[in-house]
């Protein structure tokens, strides 16, 4: 390694020493001078090229799903790395269309309908969902987070273009003190484990 960079800094030392290269020319720049360019462009290739691997790597899903010719490429690098190749996981793609928590009569059951819209002009991984149920006070009543078989999802992408209507029914659990709290609202957010 140091002997490397010794011998690129030699030349451009001999070169100040000297007061110029004395030494071979081709059309009349220093041979030294051109070999260093090629190390150097060389080097700069090298690096350039270590960049893409790493870009394609950090995004090759959604590279796979862009490009699908340039899945079975990925397949092939995956393969060697020992990493998969999934559905994109886009989570700007995606939206909350409508959803509605409803509580089942005479019971402490809710059925919450869910329906996520593609916007992307790819599949999209289906996300798993943050619900938070809160009292009348606004206070946390109940977290869970829901998996798309948690929600009836029988595929693992929704389609382009594609609006997917999901569903859940969870029970109500009891406070500490046996009293069961009324849920008054709640919240559901979209993310990717």
């Amino acid at each position: 390694r140091y002997a490397l960079v010794l011998g690129l800094l030699l030349p451009a030392a001999a070169w100040a020493a000297d007061g110029g290269f004395s030494g071979p020319r081709l059309a009349g720049i220093p041979v030294e001078f051109i070999l260093f360019g090629l190390v150097l462009a060389g080097v700069a290739l090298l690096a350039a090229l270590l960049l893409a691997a790493q870009v394609a790597h950090t995004w090759r899903d959604r590279l796979a799903a862009r490009v699908p010719a340039l899945a079975p490429l990925l397949e092939q690098g995956c393969a060697w790395l020992g990493c998969e190749l999934g559905p994109a996981r886009v989570l700007d793609a995606l939206s909350v269309e409508s959803s509605g928590l409803v509580r089942v009569e005479r019971s402490n059951l809710y059925k919450l309908q869910v329906s996520l819209r593609n916007r992307a002009d790819h599949p999209v991984a289906l996300p798993a969902l943050d619900l938070s149920l809160t009292d009348a006070r606004g206070q946390l009543v109940a977290r869970r987070v829901l998996q798309p078989a948690d929600l009836g999802a029988s595929a693992a992408t929704i389609p382009p273009g594609r609006d997917l209507a999901l569903q859940a029914t969870l029970q109500s659990t009891a406070a500490a003190d046996g009293s069961s709290r009324v849920i008054a609202g709640y919240t559901v957010e979209m993310f990717y484990p």
